[in-house]
């Protein structure tokens, strides 16, 4: 109940890691807020038709990008700022560009590879001055401002209602120095390290709504914070340290490993000593407790101050569901109601990656020892994201106290058309999440995609049963909103059902949607200067902080000086792969042709391919998982391309008897390197590299 007035459903959000795509898991959180301050408008100026029971946001948690947007998404909630509008909204359409300034900027403004203005972006060297040590290959100190500008909360507290007054925040972190731990058994002991990490905050009067007890979150070894004593601070100076610890976790949980800086957090055991699993066998008697060292001396009297190093987040828990779902939980482990006519709370996890990992095809990897080091990493990186026993509930139907929202990219069909999801929902995902960064466009068609999907989630997903036992609309009132669900289930009964949140005032316009956005040519040339700058900045760096011997440091910048060209071209074979792939580069049109536009990027970026001098039908087919008919049939009409940069070039040397060999007419052998069937005249015994038979 809230205040013992309504019903109340409470819901709680965990926001999946996501890099640069944290910008869509922000446009979710940011029209969230929109459509919830909408409601309680409503709702105070006593507008007809509204549901009878009240929504409270009880819990966060995130991992990587979701734990900065979650941090900075709390920040942003507990003040008001002006909604930023478009400039010429199409007629009917939202108006509204987005709610959360602050976290707007902190993703879509702020983090960029190359800043349009020359302020310091990823690439700038000025982490760099004055002799500094590398500590990641990006300049983290953007991240570091861009937690410093979350914390300038100027201004006054205006905490929300359907905010708990005392709201769960959970980060993830990953402890590369570990925390030791044994289980006891009746044959001896079993030791073991756990580098999973977490923060937990109770955050303090960011809403009024006076939460109901979680046994297993008020009970979880934690840290109180007051958003009294952040907002009306002004300056660096007057940043109180509790935030400044608050902020350094968040950039901690999104310290992607050698791209952005680690942080160094500073804890004590006694956080470890209450810590608690959300796990179904976490009880008391049975709960391990850390292994410190004995010369530490720790005891249920004795505290020691720890410290460790932090990488992100989600390199050991992506998507920290089940802390939320804990948190939720009247009577944990024992799971919160699933029927859609009792549910009365439930779990909202942001996922910003609809697209699968790749599925590698026969025969891979190759059996090198590079390749399968590669491919290990990334088997370890995938595995700890497959988590069925959490993830098939919220598929299952008829659960309603779990959701999932994901990106969705469905143009708007024409009267009678049908509806068609495109291949490529995120401009971020390009570079496994990493291109966001390239264009501030990228990252804002995410964050308005955030906010579209959402607004379409509230209406047709975030559902209860229309006879719900304790949640109710006033009798037609569903009817007269045109809020009703009608659904058939896979045992052919018909069932309605009733938004959770009803849309209502300026959450109730379409959000418009967003165009698809591209970066130019002379962009991204820009961008591969910057990068090479960065890369050789970095490396020279390297060389001289990391190496002893004046031999070692002669030889190692040779090689960055011959290499350096064929690394540069490689990196930017690499990007423009991808986004020529995922069509976000200007000056790629493609021939007219009734074939699928994806199938056809999909064979220009096989060509792209730097790790490939040449490429034969069967190698494009079994990159793209194509046809060999179809990869011929594409070849040939790019061979009459119009546009220099789509047009195929066919190697004038091959034999009769061996498959013919192809490129792009702008990676084509110099005209003495054809003469010598491939080879570089600068690499005459190195044969071109093309696809295995």
């Amino acid at each position: 109940m809230t205040d013992g007035s309504k019903p109340t459903f409470e819901i709680g959000i965990a926001m999946s890691g996501a890099i640069s795509a944290g910008a869509y898991s922000a446009g979710v959180f940011d029209f969230l807020i929109q459509a919830l301050d909408a409601w309680e408008k409503a709702k105070a100026e006593g507008a007809p038709d509204l549901p009878e029971y009240d929504v409270r946001l009880k819990a966060l948690s995130g991992a990587s990008a979701g734990a900065i947007t979650a941090a900075i998404g709390v920040i942003a909630a507990g003040g008001r700022e002006a909604p930023a509008t478009f400039p010429s909204p199409a007629p009917g359409s939202q108006n509204i560009r987005f709610t959360l300034g602050r976290l707007y900027r902190s993703w879509v403004t702020s983090p960029t590879l190359v800043s349009p203005d020359g302020s310091p972006d990823l690439l700038s060297l000025e982490d760099l001055a004055g002799g500094r040590p590398v500590i990641s290959v990006l300049n983290a100190n953007v991240l570091t401002a861009i937690g410093a500008e979350a914390l300038e909360a100027t201004g006054t507290l205006s905490p929300r209602a359907y905010v708990a007054s005392s709201l769960h925040l959970y980060m993830m972190l990953s402890n590369l120095r570990g925390v030791p731990y044994a289980i006891h058994f009746n044959g001896g002991q079993y030791n073991m390290m756990t580098h999973a990490d977490r923060v937990h905050y109770v955050v303090e009067g960011i809403g009024t709504w006076k939460p109901t007890p979680s046994p297993f979150a008020d009970t979880d070894s934690g840290t109180s914070i007051a958003a009294t004593s952040l907002f009306g601070a002004a300056g660096a100076s007057t940043r109180p340290p509790e935030w400044l610890a608050f902020a350094n976790a968040a950039l901690a949980s999104g310290a992607f490993p050698i791209g952005l800086s680690p942080r160094v957090i500073a804890t004590a055991t006694s956080q470890y000593a209450k810590a608690k699993f959300p796990i179904s066998e976490d009880q008391s008697e049975l709960r391990p407790i850390p292994t410190w060292p004995d010369a530490w001396h720790v005891s249920a009297s004795q505290d020691y101050p720890f410290s460790f190093v932090s990488v992100d987040g989600g390199l050991i828990n992506n998507d920290p569901f089940e802390f939320v779902r804990f948190t939720l939980m009247k009577d944990p482990p024992r799971p919160n109601e699933r029927n859609a006519e009792k549910a009365d709370r439930a779990v909202i996890m942001i996922a910003p990656f609809p697209e699968g990992p790749p599925f590698l095809g026969d025969g891979e990897p190759p059996l090198g020892v590079l390749s399968i080091a590669r491919r290990v990493v990334t088997a370890l990186r995938q595995q700890v994201r497959f988590k069925p026993d959490q993830l098939l509930a919220v598929a299952a139907e008829g659960t309603h106290s779990r959701f999932m929202i994901s990106p969705h990219r469905v143009p708007p069909s024409t009267p009678g058309g049908e509806e068609r999801e495109e291949t490529f929902s995120i401009a971020s995902g390009l570079l496994g999440g990493f291109g966001g960064f390239v264009l501030e466009a990228f990252r804002d068609h995410d964050y308005q995609l955030g906010r579209r999907n959402c607004q379409y989630f509230l209406m047709r997903h975030l559902t209860i049963d229309k006879n719900h036992q304790t949640l109710h609309w006033p009798e037609g009132a569903a009817e007269r909103r045109n809020a009703v669900i009608s659904k058939t289930l896979s045992d052919g009964s018909m069932h309605d059902y009733v938004p959770i949140i009803p849309l209502v005032g300026d959450a109730l316009p379409e959000v418009p949607y967003p165009r698809w956005a591209r970066i130019d040519e002379n962009a991204f040339a820009l961008l591969v200067k910057r990068i090479e700058a960065r890369l050789v900045a970095v490396a020279r760096r390297l060389v001289s902080t990391e190496t002893t011997s004046a031999r070692m440091k002669l030889g190692l910048n040779f090689l960055l000086l011959v290499g350096r060209n064929r690394i540069v071209d490689y990196i930017r074979l690499t990007l423009l792969q991808e986004l020529v792939m995922r069509d976000q580069i200007e000056g790629w049109p493609l021939p007219a042709a009734d074939l699928r536009p994806d199938f056809v990027r999909a064979v220009l970026a096989a060509l792209l391919d730097p790790a490939f001098d040449l490429r034969t039908e069967a190698g494009i087919a079994r990159t793209t998982k194509l046809d060999t008919s179809l990869v011929r049939e594409i070849l040939s009409t790019l061979a009459g391309a119009a546009g220099a940069n789509c047009q195929v070039w066919l190697a004038p040397w091959t034999r009769t008897d061996e498959p013919s060999l192809y490129t792009l007419v702008s990676r084509r052998p110099s005209f003495l390197a054809t003469l010598l069937q491939g080879r570089s005249p600068a690499r005459l015994f190195a044969k071109p590299v093309v696809d295995r038979k």
